[in-house]
């Protein structure tokens, strides 16, 4: 929990339905008070927090008086499945990231109001969670863990709702720390950040990343995949950049055009391609199906080696 594994607090929720929508308050009765989090789901769709945990600086006194016992998993799970897997496929995990632990531990709108507010505050709290994740992460990759380790967390300081120096505080400090330490093993970083990223393209690179995800296009994003390449890709892979919208709602034939741009516009090397999210419907549409039955026909066609798309 929290990058802990005490065994000093105890933990529960309870759920109720009020017609299509399922409510779930989750509690943690921490050594000086509980602190609870609510989320809302309808069905058909993903959740959505309406209470953090962290709401008052009361809540955040309890939060920080969890006690700290470092996690130390058995990893027998992922050495099966590598075996599993064979060279068939790479592994790939989720690398604790510090602002994609602290972030959601608020609710959205109050946290952009305590960074602005009351910045040192979430730093001293980031750099906890740094402490947390550093040595969690160094613990998994001296048993012998080699992965693609993703990074999710770094659009919450990310333009435009931050100026680039925040990210450079919340994201690039911590970070490349990790990073480096994931590189040290012989393991690979790709970082996942949704939104407005042309301005903070080279902050992302000077993390020392090997595949930034998903590079968004306008109008969601603001940094065509050409530009991408220009400025970063002789440092950074790009994985992307397919939008989940299309996905949804393009004709079979606009879906080819738009794999085959893309691997002309982010070819003939350093790009995998990928959709910029995962559906969040189901049951999954049929045209969905459709468009990622041509998405990947059209890259196993045209994406092997440098090969001219008209």
């Amino acid at each position: 929990m929290f990058l802990s594994a005490t065994s000093q607090i105890e933990c529960w929720s309870r759920s109720r339905r009020n017609g299509e929508v399922t409510i779930v308050e989750r509690v943690i009765e921490t050594p000086k008070g509980p602190i609870t989090s609510i989320s809302v789901r309808r069905e058909g769709f993903p959740s959505r927090v309406v209470k953090g945990w962290i709401e008052t600086d009361e809540d955040l006194d309890r939060f920080l008086s969890i006690p700290y016992e470092p996690p130390r998993p058995d990893l027998g799970f992922f050495f099966e499945e590598e075996r599993r897997i064979g060279y068939r496929a790479g592994m790939s995990l989720n690398a604790p990231e510090p602002i994609g632990v602290v972030a959601p531990l608020f609710l959205w709108e109050r946290f952009v109001k305590r960074v602005y507010r009351d910045k040192e505050t979430i730093l001293q709290l980031t750099e906890i969670i740094f402490e947390r994740a550093y040595d969690f992460l160094r613990y998994i990759l001296s048993k012998g863990v080699k992965a693609i380790f993703w990074l999710i967390g770094p659009e919450y300081v990310a333009p435009p709702l931050f100026h680039p120096r925040f990210f450079e505080e919340f994201v690039v400090n911590f970070d490349s720390k990790l990073v480096k330490l994931i590189h040290e093993y012989g393991s690979k970083a790709i970082i996942h950040c949704h939104g407005r990223v042309n301005m903070i393209l080279e902050h992302l690179a000077s993390i020392g990343i090997d595949g930034l995800h998903p590079v968004e296009q306008p109008p969601l994003g603001d940094t065509p995949l050409k530009e991408a390449k220009r400025r970063i890709g002789d440092r950074v892979c790009i994985v992307g950049n397919i939008d989940i919208g299309d996905i949804l709602t393009s004709s079979s034939e606009e879906m080819e055009r738009k794999v085959k741009k893309a691997i002309r516009e982010g070819g003939p090397d350093g790009l995998i391609l990928s959709t910029t999210a995962s559906p969040h419907w189901w049951p999954l549409p049929e045209r969905a199906y459709q468009n990622y039955v041509r998405f990947v026909e059209t890259a196993r066609r045209y994406g092997r080696g440098p090969v001219r798309i008209g």
